[in-house]
């Protein structure tokens, strides 16, 4: 001061009071209390902590989040609670897509409501293609034309072949012909046309003629019946007359199963061996006589090919055995004329297959210039009828009959899958 004294002085003092205040004592004297304690946590509420905060006095608050639960109750409802304990139940409501394995999905939405809607499209083309679009839009064509059919030949119709575009084809077999030119002489045409003429017969033999019972020969057959005729002969035969008056006694001149013809015509002179007598005194004529020539003896005057192998047949033995396989079994088989057999419901049904043959061959659509108005038949009792096949998914084969005047009885099991099918049938004569 004035008169040098020296004196120190805050200028103000700040008091710590550990409570989170400060005491400011100005240098008037005057305090100002500073109070850090000016955060104020309230409102907390308890849940998953998330911070805690610790203010200026060193007390801890712990800062907690509310919570929000959802409790699956197992009966297809769930239950909600909220932050401030508020509970709701609700149902979940659902969607469904169903497949009905018939190119449809069924859809359900959540209110119920039901849509059927095509897994894809697929479009008939009236052509033999189909047009299949996918659910992303894409087309695919799918062709079912795919069976050709060629090298079609004319001849006796066996089947028709109807494709998916609804075109028809006749399938005939080919056809040979074996003409009688009346001359002792045959034509007989190949599948390709060529013609070959040749002179013979068939191929029978004397067991295959049949023959009829007379007097004491009781056989059925030609080859059995000369049989018993020579061992009758052989054993019976006494003698026989010369120049029909003078009769021989044959147990004198040889013996009496194989006596010495010759010499007996020598001692009386004469060739003339016109009756012979048996020996239960009944008379039999002989054959006047021939040559001992056999088929293989007798030549052609033309070699010809008969049976289109590339050689010659030179006798008639080889055109016999030439032709025989052509003509012995061929010809006695045939085809009766198409018809249509009904296969659209099931059931039993009879169709009188002999009548259909003879309604066709009788009056033909068209016959050629010159032909007789009429295909030339057999009787019903001169036939043996067959089913060579029949579809067995449409045809009851089982069950099959055919009687003996060619009624066919047969039971309809199935449609066919393509509208058509087939059931084959033959003819052989008997």
């Amino acid at each position: 001061n004035e008169d040098g004294t020296v004196q120190t002085v805050a200028k103000a003092d700040l008091t710590d009071n550990l409570d989170g205040t400060y005491t400011f004592t100005n240098n008037d004297g005057s305090d100002v209390t500073i109070d850090t304690n000016g955060m104020v946590i309230s409102n907390v509420i308890a849940g998953n902590l998330i911070a805690t905060v610790t203010d200026a006095s060193g007390a801890a608050t712990d800062i907690d989040e509310s919570i929000t639960t959802l409790n699956d109750n197992t009966d297809g409802s769930f239950t909600y609670t909220s932050e401030d304990g508020t509970v709701t139940t609700f149902t979940e409501t659902l969607t469904n897509a169903t497949d009905n394995n018939d190119g449809f999905v069924t859809y359900t939405n959540e209110d119920g409501t039901v849509q059927t809607v095509a897994k894809a499209d697929l479009t008939d083309n009236l052509d033999g293609t189909y047009t299949f679009t996918n659910n992303d839009g894409s087309d695919v064509t799918i062709d079912t034309n795919g069976m050709v059919i060629s090298n079609v030949i004319a001849g006796n119709l066996i089947a028709t072949v109807t494709d998916a575009s609804g075109a028809a084809t006749d399938i005939d077999e080919s056809i040979t012909t074996l003409n009688d030119n009346t001359d002792g002489s045959f034509t007989y045409t190949s599948e390709d046309n060529t013609t070959t003429t040749f002179t013979g017969t068939d191929d029978q033999n004397a067991s295959e003629v049949p023959y009829t019972p007379y007097l004491t020969i009781t056989s059925m057959d030609v080859q059995a019946a000369i049989n018993e005729l020579k061992d009758e002969v052989d054993a019976n035969l006494d003698g026989f007359i010369v120049g029909n008056s003078t009769f021989i006694d044959l147990q004198n001149v040889g013996s009496a199963t194989t006596p010495d013809i010759t010499a007996v015509l020598s001692a009386t002179g004469t060739t003339d061996a016109t009756t012979f007598l048996r020996g239960d005194n009944t008379w039999a004529v002989p054959p006047t006589g021939t040559d001992d020539q056999t088929a293989t003896e007798v030549n052609l005057d033309t070699a010809v090919d008969t049976n289109g192998d590339a050689t010659n047949e030179t006798t008639v033995e080889e055109v016999i055995q030439a032709i025989a396989p052509i003509t012995s079994k061929a010809a006695r088989v045939f085809y009766p004329p198409s018809i249509a057999v009904d296969a659209s419901a099931n059931g039993t049904f009879n169709v009188d297959l002999y009548a259909q043959y003879i309604a066709q061959f009788g009056t033909p659509t068209v016959a050629s210039t010159g032909a007789p108005a009429s295909v030339p038949t057999y009787a019903a009792a001169d036939l043996y009828y067959y089913v060579t096949y029949a579809d067995p998914t449409v045809f009851n084969t089982g069950t099959m009959s055919i009687n003996a005047s060619g009624v066919l009885s047969y039971e309809i099991i199935g449609q066919p899958a393509d509208y058509n099918s087939l059931i084959n049938v033959v003819f052989v004569v008997k």
